[in-house]
């Protein structure tokens, strides 16, 4: 991995983050958002992973819909691989709420961190996950990089990708080839996002 891209790509997570905080001050006192999500999302309160067990398998969805998508292919990892801790991760609280809900046999039920890198390493670094499973999209390129660099696989499954989100990857070649270019295997769920992939 390009040292230069990751910090290119640290500096832009910086800009969008102090550009966020006004809106996301005034929905956490005026629409009580992010209560439950904000500070396990800055690695603070995450869970110490149990590292006695075999290498972790890591699986991440956005939200509710996401996580209702990848109930039985978690539920058959957890069935072939016993003896590896689950852990889930989402984004939104109501994902999260939904992840507790649907998958209660996984070990781990988190947060997605925020993508610094001074946060994700951490995290990554306790959890050792032996594989990485994202389920339809929400690429964060620290969570996959580290995340490979530790040793694990990257899988996509249900992959997608919209028209829109295939022209902002156009419009950044090296970065989208660098970010694509850690995955293992992507599962996609037609010949249209296939074309989009390739691309």
């Amino acid at each position: 991995m390009n040292f230069i891209l990751l910090i290119f790509y640290e500096i832009v997570l910086w800009i969008i983050a102090l550009l966020a905080i006004p809106k996301t001050i005034y929905s956490f006192f005026a629409y009580k958002k992010y209560r439950q999500s904000l500070l396990p999302r800055f690695g603070i309160r995450y869970p110490v992973f149990d590292k006695q067990a075999c290498p972790s398998i890591w699986m991440h969805a956005v939200s509710v819909g996401e996580t209702k998508a990848m109930v039985s292919v978690a539920r058959e990892l957890k069935h072939r691989f016993p003896n590896h801790s689950l852990i889930i991760s989402s984004v939104t609280e109501t994902g999260h709420a939904e992840a507790k809900r649907s998958l209660p046999f996984a070990d781990y039920h988190v947060y997605l961190p925020f993508d610094f890198s001074w946060i994700v390493y951490k995290i990554i670094k306790n959890a050792a996950p032996g594989l990485v499973i994202l389920c339809e999209s929400d690429f964060w390129l620290n969570f996959l990089y580290y995340s490979k660099r530790q040793g694990a696989a990257l899988a996509l499954i249900n992959g997608k990708m919209s028209e829109r989100s295939m022209r902002r990857f156009h419009a950044v070649p090296f970065f989208a080839k660098r970010l694509f270019g850690l995955f293992d295997v992507l599962c996609v769920q037609n010949a249209l996002y296939q074309s989009r992939f390739t691309e």
